[in-house]
């Protein structure tokens, strides 16, 4: 079954979604066995009403990172994933400046924000 068989229902879901959550604008990726689609809905932001496009870039929040952590968390109770494991074992491109952080970091760190990474840091939160 091709992933455009899997999607046919995909816009009719996604509008009511978007109607019930008051989205403006949102995109969506699908991948199934190895084929991938990506599709756009609604606009980038009311006020000025830009068509979201697949490329669209959004600005992540919070939620984010209970998405993360479930799909990690998941992969952890199948077994393909052990959170004592240094990131840099799955992610063989994970680089920083600190070679020897780059080797002890694992999924736990960054799970529970130990890591000591900054990431996004803000010291004004207004």
């Amino acid at each position: 079954m091709s992933v455009t068989t899997k999607t046919n229902n995909l816009e009719a879901v996604v509008h009511d979604a978007m109607e019930r959550w008051t989205v403006p604008g949102v995109t969506v990726g699908v991948l199934h066995n190895g084929e991938v689609q990506t599709h756009a809905f609604g606009v980038t932001s009311l006020e000025i009403g830009v068509p979201v496009r697949p490329e669209t870039l959004f600005q992540i929040g919070s939620i984010s990172k209970v998405f993360c952590a479930t799909l990690v968390m998941t992969l952890v109770d199948d077994g393909t994933l052990d959170l004592d494991t240094p990131v840099n074992e799955y992610l063989a491109e994970f680089r920083l400046a600190d070679a020897d952080a780059t080797g002890k970091i694992t999924l736990r760190h960054c799970l529970s924000h130990t890591s000591g990474i900054y990431g996004d840091y803000f010291e004004d939160f207004g």
